[in-house]
């Protein structure tokens, strides 16, 4: 069973799971950007023709979105990923103890700290059991399974015996989903602070670029032989 142990490392895990947010945050980004594309290419039919151009665009999103999932499972001792820090809060578990959890709060909110806990972790437990961080470990590899297979056998090397099933589209938003949810609750038991999830707020108007010609349509003009620095009198492109 998880024991209190020592708070001493709760500033480190902290910032590890800030990392982890960081990098989960950007895989939500990127899936969201790729959703609006999708979405832009539906409605407007001129856009639905066959084009490399989007086999391009897929196979790039689809690395980089199993590449980031895998890296939040990986076990390497040397990975600072998701997984690895769930292990490490098991062995240290007083970093999220209800004893550091009520100190995060000033002292006549400590009763809304203990409601608060209980709900987390279990009423009346002082930290989280070991059962309870293996159910969270393997409900984020049942989650990721099929993105993370992609990432093994597709992505970081080319695995002779295929996968055993195909990812898709619709299991990013479940990888996704099951990662945010584990960032939010340590996000809570580590700083004590609601962290939103699974939305995406940017700033700059990124739809704007779209909204320009990529490739200007030639304009073309009819050159004097004399005039031309050439002297060829052909009939250029504006582009050369």
């Amino acid at each position: 069973m998880a024991t209190n142990g020592t708070v001493s490392n709760a500033p480190e895990l902290t910032t590890w799971l800030d990392r982890v947010q960081t990098r989960v945050s950007t895989l939500r980004l990127d899936a969201y950007i790729f959703d609006e594309l999708r979405r832009i290419v539906r409605k407007n039919k001129a856009l639905q023709r066959p084009s490399i151009l989007y086999d391009w665009l897929i196979r790039q999103y689809a690395a980089a979105i199993a590449a980031g999932v895998r890296r939040e499972l990986d076990e390497d001792t040397r990975s600072d990923s998701l997984v690895r820090l769930l292990r490490r809060l098991k062995g240290t578990a007083g970093a999220v103890s209800r004893e550091r959890y009520r100190s995060l709060y000033a002292k006549h909110e400590r009763s809304l700290a203990d409601k608060s806990y209980d709900k987390l972790v279990g009423r009346g437990r002082d930290v989280p059991s070991d059962s309870q961080f293996d159910r969270e470990i393997r409900t984020l590899k049942q989650k990721t399974r099929k993105l993370v297979e992609y990432a093994d056998k597709h992505i970081a090397h080319v695995d002779a015996t295929p996968a055993s099933s195909l990812a898709r589209f619709s299991d990013v938003p479940v990888a996704l989903r099951s990662l945010e949810s584990a960032v939010k609750r340590y996000h809570h038991l580590l700083k004590a602070s609601h962290l939103v999830v699974g939305e995406v707020f940017i700033q700059d108007n990124w739809r704007a670029v779209l909204r320009v010609p990529w490739i200007p349509q030639p304009v073309t003009s009819l050159h004097n032989n004399a005039l031309h620095p050439t002297g060829a009198g052909d009939i250029v492109s504006a582009g050369g």
